[in-house]
């Protein structure tokens, strides 16, 4: 989350603008039953991206054996 070439976000800072959501400490505290913090950002997170299915991306498609530009 703290690079460049990613989120390019302070953790100490997510955390804070977090909790000045209040919809975001809600869902936390519901999800997690605990206030936001690093580890909780982390597994929100992961849960989101476990949702992310791509099909026939180009990447799909070359790994497939189409080398096709």
């Amino acid at each position: 989350m703290m690079s460049a070439f990613e989120m390019n976000q302070n953790l100490d800072y997510l955390e804070e603008e977090l909790k000045g959501v209040p919809e975001y400490v809600d869902a936390f505290q519901r999800v997690f039953s605990g206030e936001i913090n690093r580890e909780r950002i982390a597994m929100a997170l992961a849960s989101f991206q476990r949702t992310l299915i791509s099909r026939n991306a180009p990447v799909d498609r070359y790994l497939d054996g189409d080398k096709r530009p």
